[in-house]
This record gives C-alpha cells, sequence and structure tokens, in this order.
C-alpha cells in the first residue's frame, strides 16, 4: 500500500510505502487501535457494531452518494479536557482520557475498490497521526470538547489538501458517573463553505448508554421493583464558533434527565422517552443562557443550543433472550408546542392510575387503626381517596381461635358490597363511633383549654347492621317544634324527659354482675336545637349552640345508664356540630343532606364521624311535585344520591353514612306512604321504577373491568343502612282522616308505620315516645329479624 496516494496526497510528497511499514499498518489495523470501515452509497448507522465489541460513534451522513474513510474511536494521550466524573478542585487541568474518531469523505474509493490499486488507495495511520499531533502540540488545556473538535478538523483541513469535509467526534469515556460517555460531533467543511445539508450546520451533543433504574411497564411485576433503563442521547445544538460560544453542560442535561427518570412511573416506554425528549427542550431558552438548578446550584446550558433531540431507550431486563427491546423518537421543540399530547407543562406530569386496596384490622381499636392508615395515605399529595367501601365484621380464616376481623376496601369492594342490603352471615355490616377530640380545626374558645390527646386506645363502638333495628329519642330544646315544642326547652326538664329511658336491667339484656343496674331503651339520642317545621323562626348560631350544648355536656355528666347512650346534634350548621362534638356528640343529623353550609362536611370530615343525610328540598312544606323526574321514589334517589356522591367525593366514608328520606319534607301524604310501602327500594343497586312493584328485585349491574366504571355502576345509596322518622308526622294524620289533631295522639299511627318501615328494611326509627318504640321493636325484630 502507498504511503498517501489520490485526493488524501500531502501537496508534492507522494512517496511509496516500504514493505516494513506496511506490515507496521497491518498490525494496527488487526489490534483495532485504529479501523477503518469503507462504505459504498450507504449511510453511517449509529448502532454498527466493531470488532471487541466497540460502537462506532458516527451516525448517518447526511451524504447519498459519498464513500468514506472512518478512524474510530482513537485513543489519544491523556489531556485535561474540562468536568470529569466528580466536580472536584482543579478537574479542569487534570488529565483524562479522550478518544476520537473522524469521517472524512472521498471520491477516489470508487477508483480504489475497482483497480485494487496502490494509486487510489489511503494510508489511515497518517490521519491517525495529525490527529495525535493537535494534542500532543498544544500548549494550554481544551476549555472543551469542542474546541478540541474544530482544532482536529482545521488540523485536517491544512495537513491534507484534498480532504474538503470532514466529521469530527470527540468523546469522553469518563465523563459521567452513570453514562459510558459524552461526546461531540461536528461536521466542517473547508474554507467554512455550507455543508450540503442544512441539518449538518448542527452540531451534536452525544450521550452514551446512561443507565438508570425506574418504574416502567405494565406488569404488576415491574409495578414493585425499580428496573435498569439504558438511554441515548443525540442532541442537535447550534454550531460552536471558537470565539464567543458557551460550551454545552451536558452534565446539567444529564442530571435534569436523571432526576426526571428516578421520580417517573410510566407504563410504557414511549411516554418515558416522550417525557425525557421535553425535558431537554426544557432546559434551553430562544435567546439566551438559560440557568437551571442542579442539586449543585446553578449550572448554565447554551441559550437557543438543543434545536432537536433523538431519545433512545432500552429495558436489559425485559426479554429473556434478547439484550434489551428499545424504542427512538426524535422530537424538536415544535412538537411539544402543536400537540397537545406532548404539550410542554411547568413540572412533569404525572399519569394518573386508580387501585384497589382492601384492609382489615382484629388488634386494638380496629377501626381506628383503619382510619390512621387510610388518614397515612391520604397525607400524600399524590394520593387521592375516590371512594370506599362499608365496612365488615368477619370470623377469622384458617386460624379460628383469634378475635373478629373489620375488612374494607377502597374501590375494589364497592361492586360486591354496595349491592347487597342483606349481607351474608359471615360478613356483617358495621358503623363505627370514633372520633378524634378534638379535630384540629375545630374553633376553641378562651375559656376552653386545649385538651391533649389522649395516649390510651380508645374502647370500640359499633352497630351491627341488619341484627336488630336502633331506635334513636328525640329530644327537642326548641320552644316552638311541631309535636314537643316546649316540652324540654330547659336543660333539666330534658334530662326528667331522658331519665324515662331507663329501664331496670331485668327487662334488657341480662346484667353482667349481681349489682342491680338500669339499661336504657334508646341506641342514640337526637339532641336537636333548631326547629324545621313549617313557619318556624330562624335563629342565630349561638342561640342554637346555647340550646344544644348545655344539654349535651348535661347527659354525658350524668349517672344514668343514657349517660353512655350515643348522642347525634341535629343541625345544618358547622359551628353548632363543631361545639356539640366537643361536648360529647358521636354523629351529626343533617336534614339538608351536609348541603346548607359548607362548614358541616369539614367539619363531619375532620371528625371522623357518622352523619345522617336525609333528604330535603328546603322549606318542609313546599315543592312536592314529583312527576317531572319519575315520581317520588325516582326523585328522592336521585336528589339525595346525588348529594352523597358530592360527600363521598369530598372524603366522606361510606361506611360513616346512614340516609333518611325525608318524611313529611316536601313530599304530599301520598308520596310518604309510598316511601315507606317502597322502602326497599330507597337504597337498591339500580334506580326504582314507578311501575315496578315492591317485591321485585333491582338486576345487579353489568361486569365491568374499570374500576371508576364499577364504582359508577352502583347507585351512591345502594347498600345504605337507613333512618326512618315518621314519628308524629301530619301525614299519618290525614291517613287516619282526623284534620288539625294533636300530634301526640299519633302514636299508635306512628307504630304502624315504624313496623312496616322495618319490615322493608328500615336499621333505625327515630321517635318520640321511646316506650311504645321499644315494644313495637321487640315485636318487628322477632318477625322479621330472626
Amino acid at each position: 500500500m502507498g504511503k498517501v496516494h489520490g485526493s488524501l496526497a500531502r501537496a508534492g510528497k507522494v512517496k511509496s510505502q516500504t514493505p516494513k511499514v506496511e506490515a507496521q499498518e497491518k498490525a494496527k489495523k488487526k489490534t483495532g487501535r485504529a479501523y477503518m470501515r469503507i462504505l459504498y452509497n450507504r449511510r453511517f448507522v449509529n448502532v454498527t457494531t466493531l470488532p471487541g465489541g466497540k460502537r462506532r460513534m458516527m451516525t448517518e451522513a447526511r451524504a447519498k452518494s459519498k464513500d468514506w474513510i472512518i478512524i474510530n474511536s482513537l485513543s489519544l494521550t491523556p489531556t485535561p479536557l474540562g468536568s470529569s466524573l466528580w466536580d472536584r478542585p482543579s478537574v479542569s487541568s487534570r488529565p483524562q482520557p479522550v478518544t476520537v474518531s473522524v469521517a472524512v469523505p472521498l471520491a477516489s474509493i470508487r477508483l480504489a475498490g475497482a483497480s485494487d490499486g496502490l494509486a487510489n488507495s489511503v494510508n489511515y495511520g497518517t490521519l491517525a497521526k495529525t490527529i495525535e499531533r493537535v494534542v500532543a502540540n498544544r500548549k494550554e488545556p481544551f476549555s472543551c470538547m469542542e474546541a478540541m473538535a474544530e482544532d482536529v478538523a482545521a488540523a485536517t483541513f491544512e495537513e491534507f489538501s484534498g480532504v474538503h469535509e470532514i466529521q469530527v467526534v470527540v468523546a469522553k469515556p469518563r465523563a459521567l458517573l452513570h453514562a459510558k460517555e459524552a461526546a461531540v460531533r461536528i461536521t466542517r467543511k473547508r474554507g467554512g463553505d455550507v455543508v450540503e445539508h442544512a441539518e449538518d450546520r448542527w452540531d451534536q451533543i452525544l450521550i452514551r448508554d446512561l443507565e438508570l433504574s425506574a418504574i416502567i411497564g405494565l406488569n404488576p411485576w415491574e409495578r414493585e421493583a425499580k428496573q435498569v433503563v439504558r438511554i441515548n442521547l443525540e442532541m442537535d445544538v447550534l454550531t460552536w464558533k471558537p470565539s464567543g460560544s458557551i460550551p454545552f453542560d451536558y452534565k446539567a442535561v444529564v442530571w435534569r434527565v436523571s432526576k426526571t427518570v428516578l421520580d417517573s412511573s410510566f407504563l410504557t416506554v414511549e411516554a418515558l422517552v416522550t417525557e425525557i425528549a421535553r425535558v431537554t427542550f426544557d432546559m434551553s431558552s430562544s435567546a439566551s443562557p438559560h440557568s437551571i438548578t442542579t442539586a449543585k446550584g446553578s449550572s448554565t446550558v447554551s441559550g437557543a443550543s438543543i434545536q432537536r433531540v433523538t431519545v433512545r431507550l432500552g429495558k436489559p431486563s425485559a426479554l429473556m433472550f434478547a439484550e434489551s427491546p428499545e424504542v427512538q423518537i426524535t422530537r424538536t421543540p415544535e412538537d411539544f408546542q402543536t400537540s397537545p399530547l406532548l404539550a410542554p407543562t411547568t413540572k412533569p406530569k404525572l399519569l394518573q392510575h386508580t387501585v384497589a386496596i382492601s384492609f382489615g384490622s382484629n388488634v386494638g381499636n380496629r377501626f381506628m387503626n383503619i382510619e390512621r392508615a387510610l388518614q397515612s395515605l391520604e397525607a400524600h399529595d399524590a394520593v387521592k381517596m375516590v371512594d370506599t367501601s362499608f365496612l365488615y365484621e368477619s370470623d377469622a380464616m384458617y386460624v379460628e381461635d383469634q378475635r373478629t376481623f373489620v375488612n374494607g376496601a377502597c374501590l375494589d369492594l364497592l361492586r360486591q358490597t354496595a349491592q347487597s342490603t342483606t349481607p351474608s352471615p359471615s360478613l356483617r355490616k358495621v358503623i363505627p363511633f370514633h372520633r378524634r377530640d378534638p379535630p384540629p380545626s375545630f374553633p376553641t374558645t378562651p375559656t376552653e383549654p386545649e385538651q391533649e390527646e389522649s395516649q390510651e386506645e380508645v374502647p370500640e363502638r359499633y352497630w351491627t347492621w341488619g341484627s336488630k333495628t336502633h331506635i334513636m329519642a328525640i329530644v327537642n330544646t326548641t320552644p316552638d317544634s311541631f309535636s314537643d315544642g316546649g316540652d324540654h326547652a330547659t336543660v333539666a326538664r330534658a334530662m326528667e324527659f331522658i331519665d324515662t329511658f331507663s329501664i331496670p336491667s331485668t327487662i334488657g339484656p341480662p346484667p353482667s354482675t349481681s349489682t342491680p343496674t338500669t339499661a336504657s331503651r334508646v341506641d342514640m339520642i337526637d339532641v336537636g336545637g333548631y326547629s324545621t317545621r313549617p313557619g318556624a323562626a330562624a335563629i342565630s348560631v349561638e342561640e342554637e349552640i346555647a340550646r344544644t350544648v348545655p344539654l349535651i355536656k348535661a347527659i354525658r355528666a350524668s349517672s344514668s345508664s343514657n349517660s353512655n347512650s350515643l348522642i347525634s346534634i341535629d343541625t345544618f350548621r358547622g359551628r353548632v356540630a363543631s361545639a356539640a362534638m366537643r361536648a360529647g356528640a358521636d354523629v351529626v343529623n343533617d336534614v339538608y343532606g351536609l348541603t346548607k353550609d359548607a362548614d358541616v362536611l369539614k367539619v363531619v370530615n375532620e371528625a371522623g364521624c357518622p352523619v345522617i343525610m336525609m333528604h330535603s328540598r328546603g322549606d318542609a312544606g313546599k315543592d312536592k311535585g314529583y312527576e317531572e323526574v319519575g315520581g317520588v321514589m325516582d326523585g328522592v334517589r336521585a336528589e339525595l344520591g346525588a348529594k352523597v356522591k358530592r360527600a363521598l367525593e369530598a372524603g366522606l366514608r361510606r361506611w360513616n353514612v346512614i340516609v333518611d328520606p325525608g318524611l313529611g319534607f316536601s313530599k304530599s301524604v301520598e308520596d310518604n306512604v309510598i316511601m315507606v310501602r317502597r322502602l326497599d327500594e330507597f337504597t337498591a343497586s339500580q334506580p326504582s321504577s314507578s311501575s315496578s312493584s315492591s317485591s321485585s328485585s333491582s338486576p345487579s349491574p353489568s361486569p365491568t373491568r374499570s374500576l371508576e366504571t364499577c364504582v359508577m355502576s352502583v347507585h351512591p345509596l345502594a347498600g345504605m343502612p337507613v333512618l326512618i322518622g315518621a314519628s308524629r308526622k301530619s301525614f299519618l294524620g290525614k291517613v287516619m282522616g282526623v284534620e288539625g289533631d294533636d300530634a301526640k295522639g299519633r302514636v299508635a299511627a306512628t307504630v304502624a308505620a315504624h313496623v312496616a318501615a322495618i319490615q322493608r328494611g328500615a336499621d333505625v326509627i327515630r321517635v318520640h315516645d321511646v316506650r311504645e318504640a321499644w315494644d313495637s321493636v321487640k315485636v318487628a325484630d322477632a318477625l322479621w329479624r330472626k
């Protein structure tokens, strides 16, 4: 082979090469220190693998009709070249390994290939020595890879008159902690001539084999642990100029990309590579150098630099018998400005996923354990509790000699549990009565010191739905209620009335000790201070608190059997509910379904207490038409269902809701009768039909694969426990044909209505006349629940 021939010849210095020199060149070729590859009418592809497993650094050559001489990854004498693995002091003056690759297009290759003669062949060793001299003769360290690439291109043009175009790649194998190398690639023409293709006016910044760990993939096991992803970046940037240009800060780009990948949890590789591309453009400015914040502080990336980026990402652990599946994309800033799917945002948009979580406890206060766990979930900004199931108590399985479990779920049990109003014996629907004491946002009066949170475990209190009918006793402290106005207006008179709820223990459940005790006929006492009868006078919040809170405190302080009864506060006001719960109330009973005062929903959520949501349309004596909504049953279900749905979406636990159809509120006499007669449809899974009989069953929801669809397919009232309040209501007198009768004379009618409601599934009856209610419930439960 001749030393130099053809267009690579030095002007006037063509000599023959001795056999010894030829042997040396062959040895160099064999060892791979410099390697020549000649491609005819083909493009250079950046995934070509060379001997020894090395990958060629050249990407596609733009010219379609050029032949190329390529020297790939020529190792140079270690030299200072800017930052390296660690940003330690004086790093820019410390030597580090550097490789240079060049590609030179030559027309003479076609002649050499046709003749197999030395006259048109090329000595690539001479080109390699020229590159080596660039570094060896340098007096001052190179400021950056771009500067070294420029010097290599300039020296090649100066040394070889036949070279008119060159591609140069300068790479630093020890530049990044988690990547194989960082590199810069430039394309230059002799004398600054414009290159043939517009995109070749750009330089390229290359990041090779950046390995990071991320949650990525659709499979369940891929959501449990991070896996390695291998990223390659090719960023097209504006041409670097020896004077005035700022070196590209590739470390800042890698830092930002690494943070994005490590924090991500995409389902698809396509989404992840798109996000990586978007992040790289976020670091560019259209006009001036752009400063970003890294773990080390501020860093500058040359302004208006990144014109296009190619991202290739592979998952080496995804396939057993392949090195990796990969996705490669190329994007420009315009892609993210025009496509709504790729539009840039101020922060990476996280994918939203709906998950189902089941939970259970059988140690300590089981209800508080579950509530604390859910609160821990809700404390995360990225978590939103969409809905919950009811709570169920169940016997232990497998290891049976242990305490019963309380179980529930977020979303996943909604379909099965919500559409059943009669749980099987193995699943007993329950409602807990516990609250934080006091909730953080409750107001504290100057005369009432803050209570320290008790460290003792709070005893459990809960009802098991379906086991019995629960009695709620009405105690109105108002002067103008429709049937007992003024009867219990003072604390003393109210307490005398409450004492009548007590019964000898021998009549009720057997005593646990031989000491004479008393029991209570009621399960809950409903204290109200604001009359909702038509025409009742409005009162201030302060007046309502003054009427109710002293009585609640008196009940809790008494020594009778009723002191431990559950107490509900009959109010629609948040401040009243807050004060009542601080005094000892357990439940909020809101005739407006948590919609009259926005604060009451906040109070209920913060307290974590049960709430009774009643159907009403405002003034109890008005707006009684339901023809346009399919009849009273469909109308009540739709209107109260919407209120329940809003409350659940606001964070109210499903197991804390009791619903009340609102007998006597915005309903005609016939409407009230229908609601009692068809009460089993009130909380059915599917919308009722006015033409269906009371004994017909609603069809089950059609199966669906979507959790969101599963939730939406079940009516908001489905499976809810029901409170019925027919006590002394005027519609009973009208049914009996007695107009203007005394409300206290409707006791027998009340018993009849409540027994009918119990037969249709009522769980709680709200009554004025406790003794008569207690007797009737005993009989009704024996008939319908045993």
